[in-house]
């Protein structure tokens, strides 16, 4: 079973849950009190590791579910459930000011990228009766307010944050 972590992040540990409900009850529990819980996972890229943090339990708002690529999962989790506190969520292209140190863009998702890392949220949407999900990943610029198309953008923020919009899968 899932441990419990403030901020709405879930860690997995050596204790399995022998009851499918029981699981769904407890992550239900995480979306009720923040909105919505944050997986996060080691993901291999373009030859490479990066971290990878998304929402589960959007989707049953309506919204679209969010990931954050390339920052600790714990800062990604607080940034993430912050937004789920929201009235309205994000529209794609959208430029988030307040939220971080930093403004965060919303971008698109490809259907590969969702297939591949929103599995937590695909699950819990069909344990909720819905059938797919809709995804959007918040990218951030590098320190110099440059984004990964502006010329002089620093290339290991680029390596760090792979942008999920062109993804597919191999």
């Amino acid at each position: 079973m899932p441990e419990y972590h403030k901020g709405g992040v879930a860690k997995e540990t050596v204790t399995l849950a022998t009851d499918a409900d029981e699981v769904v009850a407890f992550f239900d529990k995480l979306v009720a009190e923040f909105g919505c819980y944050c997986a996060a996972a080691e993901i291999q890229v373009r030859g490479g590791q990066t971290l990878a943090t998304h929402t589960v339990g959007l989707a049953e708002r309506g919204w679209p579910e969010f990931a954050i690529i390339g920052l600790d999962p714990e800062v990604c989790a607080k940034l993430l459930t912050e937004l789920a506190k929201r009235d309205t969520a994000p529209k794609l292209g959208e430029l988030i000011e307040g939220l971080a140190n930093m403004p965060l863009r919303v971008e698109a998702v490809s259907e590969d990228a969702i297939a591949e890392f929103f599995g937590q949220a695909t699950s819990y949407r069909l344990a909720h009766g819905g059938l797919e999900i809709e995804a959007f990943q918040l990218c951030f610029p590098d320190q110099d307010n440059r984004w990964p198309e502006d010329e002089g953008h620093d290339k290991r923020v680029a390596k760090v944050q792979v942008s999920l919009k062109d993804y597919h899968k191999r």
